[in-house]
């Protein structure tokens, strides 16, 4: 009997003519009858079904009425009605009994409302999720077996398959051959129940031969009761194109993701019953302590009412909002705000406040960032340097800047009616059509490329454009920025001119010329290092001289052997290596050979070396026949192609006709004159003359270039060559050989030269990709954060938070903009090419806008920001856009370096018949050796830190004051402030 009392299901027994014999406690809470008023009345007065005529079909209906179980076998749903009349639905269980006084049954009653309930909802949520999955942005396949077993409209759009024969078909031949195993492997792989990668790219290879990538999402499920993958995928192949510039910022962003985490605590009856240790850490308090004295103590006092008031309500039964933001007062008055999220579960029986909450302090302020940069970037959109065009339609704009009107030389109205297809180059129009139909489809497409553009007078100008696919007013669209970039299609084409005429005279020199990289490989050489060497082979054909035998092109292995010694150890001193050399041709003959060979860049090697080769057999010829005869001498002497001299004491006692025609004076205005009349002035006579006397007491012989100067002042290069008469005594006299080599060198100076413009320009890129990639990191990070917010939160967000996550979008596109035109305007200035129109202008009027404008800049710093307008006169002539960013700029730059404070000063005075703007601040100043540079484009001072810029400003102040005819200087030392001053007129 205890059995029946304590079930937590109804039993009622029945006698043969169904009157209740047995009526337990739940049989009374689910019906709502009392025991005492069921026992004796018949069944079907306590149990009446709601729905009789399906009560009738499922036999139910007699068993009520006679209490005759015959044929009930088993479990029966019925929906009754209680005796307050409130419908339940009942799960029936009855049984025979076997008794004295005839058949009679029982019947064991479960209330499944609530499951009923549920399944309802299941039923619903399904509906909804297949809704959901036919509706996905993404594609969805099960794959079971290697088969497909389902797929959703989106798979099969993004897979371009025929509907009607994906399912059951074998997935992998709709991938690329080479993912194909890796799919295969992770698909058996997760069916075994392996850990493997849930996420990943694969590659879909379409029927034309197209390859798109894939970004799939697969799990292991079970599927009609069998296991299988889910997959969900959707083309990332346009999105691949951006993925690298996005990778820093991604990669930030996903380690922040992954590190998040949330307080959670538990409150019963006030009291914190569990904490998380991510909630003691951003409570400020030990797990213990807030167990003792509980969380509510580090609530920001204005906000204990609230979260008192609705934790009660919460445990009564009402619905107060889940979700809210709060403060919490830290030690030391700090304040920090915090997002919870609240929900009542049963805990130890009893109900309790589970509360989960994460620190969103840093989250509130990078709103309000966001709401600064959305501001400036409404300012970039309007004032954009570049053309902005956004078409729905083809050749039907719905938006264009003035700056694109401007390129395109048409007015708005021109363009509505107009289009702007007209304006393209008929050779460019298919492709560009064609793109932009591509585009729209999701193919992968070129974003950046330049065209052409018709001018009314048939003149042809160049663009450069960039076009993405955006949403607008609930449309596709296609954004393209693009710019006038004829100027600079005209300067490379005039560049390739002038390398080529370079090419022409280097590869036409008399003198061989070779450039070796720094592994020994030949870049590049002329015809004349060919014809001396009579190998094709050796010099030109093959580039790789480490696969060459150097021994071959000396006589004997003792001289590879000291020429190769002597060679490394200058390269290594970082000297020049010059030496005559006895060498073999490729055909076996000997000659003699003047060697130079010297580093491009003397403190780095890896530049590579260039070397000139100069056949001097002849000459060698002669000093052999010099020493044979005297008479043989004069002969040959007269006649040689070389300037020859005997010298004692560095004077000239004999010259030959050659050297007479070399130096332009008289043999008898030589002949015992002292030398230094060919030097260029005393101190390159006495360092040669100490130099050139070390080397014939040393070896006897000297080897050397250097410049010296004709009668007529031109000055020459020459080679000299010099040998002592007798051994090493350069007393008793030297015989001196002159060759000239003025070709030669121009020919090694316009070599070192082009390198060195290739160093610069290689310099100047680095210092573009560094300044681009640093200054569009912050604002691209913005825009992607707060697209992030909006895709996420948009749902939760007001429309005033909507707009400010807008405004700091625009804010960052306000800065790159920004940023672009000082790049064009540099760029203007370094062609020439700068618009100049000085007009009458109020100076004092324009000064006090300037300084306006930096006060309302630097909020902050307005008062610190002051005009001193000393100038006698009020007006001039000035070009008001170029003087404005002159002292913009230089206003802008004072405030921005002197983060600590301190007066800055705009003072304008009388400079004779022109101006003088000084602009001084008290901030971090400029060292004093890098001055040199600071109005280089790109160049930035190394103690700026942090601080943001371009290096672009100050370059482009220089030009704007130097089309004013006027110049600029500095005063500065780091850490005491600087001061410029510009003087016009």
């Amino acid at each position: 009997m205890q059995l029946l009392v304590h079930a937590r299901d109804g039993v009622v027994a029945t006698d043969a003519q169904g009157l209740v014999t047995e009526w337990n406690p739940s049989a009374e809470r689910m019906l709502g009858w009392l025991r005492a008023e069921a026992i004796g009345q018949p069944l079907s007065a306590l149990v009446v079904p709601v729905h009789p005529a399906e009560s009738h079909e499922t036999g139910l209906e007699p068993y009520l009425r006679s209490g005759a179980a015959r044929g009930l076998d088993g479990l029966l749903e019925i929906d009754v009605l209680r005796r307050d009349g409130r419908q339940i639905t009942l799960e029936l269980s009855i049984f025979s009994l076997p008794g004295q006084s005839g058949e009679a049954s029982g019947i064991f009653l479960r209330d499944v409302s609530e499951r009923q309930s549920t399944q309802k909802a299941v039923r619903q949520s399904e509906a909804r999720y297949r809704s959901l999955v036919e509706h996905l942005g993404e594609g969805m396949a099960v794959i079971q077996d290697g088969r497909v077993a389902f797929t959703n409209a989106r798979a099969i759009a993004i897979m371009r398959v025929d509907a009607a024969t994906v399912v059951g078909a074998d997935y992998l031949p709709w991938l690329h051959p080479d993912d194909r195993p890796l799919a295969a492997q992770r698909q058996h792989a997760r069916q075994r129940g392996d850990d493997v990668p849930r996420r990943y790219e694969l590659r879909r290879l379409d029927e034309d031969g197209t390859v798109r990538w894939l970004d799939v999402h697969a799990t292991a499920v079970p599927w009609e009761g069998r296991p299988a993958t889910m997959a969900f995928f959707s083309d990332i192949s346009a999105s691949k194109v951006t993925t690298e510039a996005l990778r820093v910022s991604e990669e930030r962003y996903r380690a922040v993701v992954e590190h998040l985490s949330e307080g959670m605590i538990v409150i019963q009856d006030e009291k914190v019953v569990y904490a998380n240790p991510r909630a003691a850490e951003i409570a400020g308090l030990p797990l213990a302590q807030m167990q003792q004295i509980g969380f509510l103590t580090r609530i920001h006092p204005d906000d204990q009412a609230l979260v008192l008031d609705r934790q009660r309500r919460r445990l009564a039964g009402e619905q107060p909002p889940d979700h809210y933001e709060l403060r919490l007062l830290l030690p030391g008055d700090v304040v920090r705000w915090i997002a919870i999220g609240v929900a009542v579960v049963p805990w130890g029986g009893k109900p309790a406040a589970l509360t989960f909450f994460t620190d969103v302090t840093e989250r509130k302020a990078m709103l309000e960032e966001i709401r600064v940069s959305e501001e400036r970037l409404r300012a970039v959109v309007e004032h954009a340097g570049e053309g902005t065009l956004v078409a729905i339609d083809l050749d039907k704009p719905v938006f264009v800047n003035a700056r694109a009107l401007q390129i395109m030389r048409m007015t708005r109205e021109e363009l509505e009616q107009q289009g702007y297809l007209h304006l393209l180059h008929p050779d460019d129009l298919p492709m560009v059509v064609e793109r932009r139909r591509r585009r729209l489809a999701g193919d992968p497409v070129v974003g950046r490329y330049e065209v052409r553009l018709m001018d009314r007078d048939g003149g042809v100008r160049w663009i450069d454009m960039g076009t993405t696919v955006v949403p607008w007013s609930g449309q596709k669209a296609t954004l393209t920025f693009f710019t006038d970039v004829s100027r600079r299609k005209a300067l490379e084409a005039r560049l390739r001119d002038t390398l080529a005429e370079r090419e022409t005279i280097l590869e036409n020199s008399l003198v061989g010329i070779a450039f070796l990289t720094q592994d020994r490989k030949l870049r590049w050489a002329n015809r004349a290092m060919t014809r001396i060497f009579r190998s094709d082979r050796a010099m030109r054909l093959d580039p790789d001289w480490q696969s060459v035998d150097f021994q071959s092109f000396f006589p004997r292995p003792e001289d590879y052997a000291r020429a190769g010694a002597e060679i490394k150890a200058r390269m290594r001193a970082q000297l020049t290596f010059e030496g005559e050399l006895q060498l073999r041709r490729g055909d076996g003959t000997l000659f003699w050979a003047s060697i130079t060979g010297k580093a491009v860049n003397a403190s780095d090697a890896a530049h590579g070396t260039v070397w000139t080769v100069m056949d001097i057999t002849e000459r060698k010829a002669l000093e052999v026949a010099l020493q044979r005869t005297s008479s043989e001498r004069e002969a040959i002497f007269g006649s040689v192609l070389v300037g020859i001299a005997f010298n004692v004491n560095r004077h000239i006692r004999w010259v030959n006709d050659k050297f007479v025609e070399m130096m332009g004076y008289s043999r008898e205005e030589l002949t015992g004159r002292s030398s230094r009349m060919l030097y260029p002035d005393d101190e390159s006579y006495t360092r040669e003359g100490v130099l050139t006397l070390q080397h014939l007491q040393r070896d006897g012989s000297y080897i050397s270039e250097r410049q010296m100067v004709r009668k007529n002042g031109e000055r020459i290069w020459v080679q000299l060559a010099g040998r002592c008469v007798f051994g090493k005594n350069p007393e008793a006299g030297a015989i001196w050989t002159f060759l000239d080599i003025t070709d030669r060198k121009r020919a090694e100076d316009d070599v070192r030269a082009a390198l060195e413009r290739q160093q610069e320009l290689n310099v100047l890129r680095s210092r573009f990709v560094a300044m681009t990639s640093h200054e569009f990191r912050t604002p691209l990070a913005t825009i992607l954060s707060s697209a992030e917010l909006i895709r996420h939160y948009r749902d939760r967000m007001s429309e005033a938070e909507t707009q400010e996550v807008l405004d700091g979008v625009e804010a960052g596109v306000q800065r790159m903009t920004g940023m672009l035109d000082r790049m064009l305007l540099i760029g203007k200035a370094d062609a020439q090419m700068l618009d100049f129109q000085p007009l009458p202008l109020d100076l004092r009027a324009l000064c006090q806008r300037c300084v306006a404008e930096a006060r309302s800049q630097y909020p902050g710093r307005a008062d610190d920001i002051v005009l001193e307008y000393q100038c006698t006169r009020g007006t001039g002539a000035f070009d008001e856009k170029l003087l404005r960013h002159v002292l913009g700029n230089l206003l802008s730059n004072a405030v921005k370096y002197s983060p600590a404070g301190g007066a800055v000063r705009l003072r304008v005075t009388d400079q004779g018949e022109g101006w003088a703007f000084e602009v001084s601040d008290h901030g971090i100043g400029i060292p004093l050796q890098e001055q040199g540079h600071l109005f280089e484009s790109f160049h930035r001072a190394s103690n700026v830190g942090d601080i943001p810029g371009t290096g672009l400003g100050l370059a482009i102040v220089k030009k704007a004051v130097e089309v004013h005819g006027g110049t600029i200087e500095v005063r500065s030392e780091a850490g005491d402030g600087c001061c410029f001053k510009v003087r016009i007129g």
